[in-house]
């Protein structure tokens, strides 16, 4: 006759052997092309008055809206920029408790209001950067490039001229210098949705003040620039991690 444990031991011993421990790790993971070897950042400017122009390989990209100098029409143009980081250095799974992107300001008009608006909105197109450099108003597209009337030159086009995109998910002022910040719960959302879905990560795009006032443009170093002003990305995020523990019964 075989012994038995009792029944109260016998679940006891159940529960001890579900009981695996877990425990919340807090990290911060920042994004930033060229520091720790990262390679994952793409931007690229969009021209309304150069609509076939692409520019993503120039150290610089401009939201906003321009002067009235040629060939820009009386009113001024507009200037928008495609920004995005490829996330995938950040384990799956883990929880986004915060995000903040920084840009660094390089130039802006030498009239013209001195703190503008810029918000970041949601791309619901892919894109691409290219390689095409072209000084401040691009260049002719290469196949496959972002431009203000195509996400992809040659190949597919944004529903609206100057891109497809959803509401604001921040705003910041941008002053003529220094490296204005963007977080918000909305930005977080965002990326928590391109983490669970990488399919889904086409970036924002950076608008700037477009109300009709003149000379609101403002520049950034973008990707290519120099290597302490371009862009960050900050994402603070908890990740859940259970310990292995082996247990022995007599």
């Amino acid at each position: 006759m075989s012994a038995r444990l009792p029944l109260r031991t016998a679940t006891w011993v159940a529960a001890f052997l579900l009981s695996a421990p877990t425990y919340s790790q807090v990290s911060v993971v920042t994004l930033q092309q060229g520091s720790n070897g990262y390679t994952g950042s793409d931007d690229a400017g969009l021209y309304e008055e150069e609509p076939n122009f692409s520019n993503g390989g120039f150290p610089e990209f401009h939201v906003g809206r321009t002067g009235d100098n040629a060939p820009a029409p009386p009113t001024g143009a507009l200037r928008r920029a495609a920004i995005r980081f490829d996330l995938t250095g950040i384990p799956a799974g883990a929880i986004v408790l915060d995000v903040t992107l920084r840009l660094t300001v390089s130039g802006s008009p030498p009239t013209g209001p001195d703190d503008v608006p810029a918000s970041l909105h949601p791309i619901l197109k892919d894109w691409g950067e290219g390689s095409v450099s072209g000084g401040n108003r691009g260049a002719a597209a290469a196949p496959g490039d972002a431009t203000w009337t195509s996400n992809k030159h040659g190949q597919e086009t944004w529903t609206a001229p100057g891109g497809d995109f959803g509401a604001a998910s921040a705003t910041t002022l941008v002053g003529r210098s220094g490296s204005p910040r963007w977080s918000s719960a909305a930005m977080g959302a965002d990326v928590q949705g391109w983490l669970d879905n990488s399919a889904t990560n086409f970036g924002w795009m950076v608008v700037g003040d477009e109300s009709g006032t003149l000379r609101t443009a403002r520049t950034f170093t973008s990707s290519e620039g120099g290597a302490s002003a371009r862009p960050v990305l900050e994402v603070k995020v908890q990740e859940s991690v259970s310990s292995v523990e082996h247990w022995f019964l007599y």
